[in-house]
């Protein structure tokens, strides 16, 4: 996993919808942003996320409702986290290992 930023912040005024997730799909996939699709611009997300691993050659699944800080059954598996509640009314994705956040697109 190389870190990357995201480029594009939401603005809820403006209609503008940030880009976190492609920055962890990119960061995930050692890809630079530029070549990861605008998820926040498709209607099911995960759909397009899924899809997009498998074609790299990857797997991903979709697993709601874990209370990561509290299990260990996904130790040593990276896992971008949706509906991360540290910012301020908006989504944002980040990228969790071994129970903690290794990486926030935003910094």
């Amino acid at each position: 996993m190389t870190p990357k930023n995201q480029t594009k912040f939401t603005d809820l005024q403006k209609g503008i919808l940030g880009n976190c997730l492609a920055a962890c799909v990119a960061s995930l996939l050692d890809l630079p942003l530029r070549e990861v699709p605008r998820f926040e611009k498709v209607k099911d997300q995960f759909k397009s996320v899924h899809r997009f691993f498998n074609k790299k050659g990857y797997f991903c699944d979709r697993i709601r409702g874990l209370p990561l800080k509290k299990t260990n059954c996904f130790d040593d598996h990276f896992i971008v986290s949706y509906k991360v509640k540290i910012c301020d009314h908006v989504s944002h994705c980040v990228i969790w290992k071994n129970g903690k956040i290794v990486h926030d697109p935003r910094d």
